[in-house]
């Protein structure tokens, strides 16, 4: 096996500075670890020799300065950023600037990170470990260690959410039976010890909040969330879904993330669009060029509240795990964590629930 430094050693050559030489590595050895995927069942690692994303945060968190290091690398043909046309159009023709050109793919407002791609061949090369220093990351493994169930954790480059045994297609045996829901686990396996903390209609929260931030308006929408109304069963009897109260409101939740996601030519769908005029217009311009950007944006920022802000610097847990948009802690501090959520972030309606 060879190191980085065997593979950087022309560019380490030229580099005096002892600091930055080790600063490059670093960067490279984070840029390894993203690009190689683990397949936990053949318990070998695969080279990925198609682009891929790179937060700029985990770049900024290794090295506040990493964006002279990135250009090294770029500079001497080790990695190569993902491109695209500026309109999409590379035949267009700019009355300042002439013919259409090539820059990175990436998006601040829709949290798109830039991707690149490993030019040379590393397979060979041998990956520096890494000691995760991230308290999310280290209270979700302890607690599935607790529960003998840890196999792997980490967060997704769609959403940035965090997956486990609990959220990637759960299939485990126990004394006979399938158990293939974290529901079913925590009622039937742990029953009685652990409670759950969510929001609220959760997506429709976080959607009026985004638009507000990013200076878009749809009054129903806000008025909704703003005030006590149940915005599933709103549109359960403006579309008359059902006259069952649960299962109009299931329906409803699950056309409400249909209408988020894609335009159809679902009936419903157009109902939904006459009524939230101010999302249709939102989605409509956020999903320029990916159909997929309103959803991946929404993902993103309830990671960023639950992940980055609440669980990285509010818990302090030896149990806590996160599901998408809640989280599971033992029953004697449900409470606390409870109370401290309503009164630190009032813009959010938590709910708390035993399982």
């Amino acid at each position: 096996m060879k190191k980085v430094e065997d593979i950087l050693s022309d560019i380490l050559s030229e580099i005096k500075n002892k600091q930055r030489r080790q600063a490059l590595i670093k960067i490279f050895n984070l840029l390894l670890r993203l690009n190689y995927k683990k397949n936990f069942i053949k318990e070998e690692l695969k080279f990925n020799k198609n682009f891929f994303s790179v937060p700029s945060k985990l770049l900024e968190k290794e090295n506040k300065r990493y964006k002279p290091l990135i250009n090294l690398l770029l500079e001497n043909d080790i990695i190569e950023y993902y491109t695209h046309y500026i309109d999409n159009d590379p035949n267009r023709e700019d009355p300042l600037f002439g013919k259409s050109k090539k820059t990175a793919s990436y998006s601040t407002i829709k949290k798109q990170s830039i991707q690149y791609r490993i030019l040379i061949d590393v397979s060979e090369c041998e990956i520096e470990p890494y000691e995760c220093e991230y308290n999310w990351y280290n209270t979700t493994k302890r607690s599935l260690e607790k529960l003998d169930l840890f196999n792997k954790v980490g967060r997704c480059l769609y959403g940035r959410r965090v997956h486990t045994i609990f959220t990637r297609n759960m299939s485990l045996e126990l004394g006979g039976e399938m158990i293939k829901s974290y529901k079913k686990y925590f009622n039937q396996v742990q029953s009685g010890l652990y409670s759950s903390i969510d929001i609220h209609q959760s997506q429709p929260t976080f959607l009026s909040l985004l638009m507000k931030k990013m200076g878009y308006e749809d009054k129903l929408l806000f008025d909704i969330i703003d005030s006590d109304t149940d915005i599933y069963y709103f549109i359960q009897d403006q579309l008359e879904l059902s006259t069952d109260r649960i299962e109009g409101r299931n329906k409803a939740k699950k056309l409400f993330q249909r209408f988020i996601s894609k335009n159809e030519k679902d009936p419903k769908i157009k109902a939904l669009n006459n009524l939230f005029s101010g999302v249709y217009l939102f989605k409509n311009t956020m999903n320029v060029g990916d159909y997929k950007n309103t959803s991946r944006l929404l993902q993103r920022e309830e990671s960023s509240f639950f992940i980055d802000e609440v669980f990285e610097k509010e818990i302090d847990l030896d149990f806590c795990i996160t599901i998408h948009d809640s989280f599971i802690v033992k029953n004697e501090y449900v409470d606390e964590l409870f109370n401290k959520l309503n009164n630190k972030y009032p813009q959010f309606k938590f709910k708390k629930e035993g399982m």
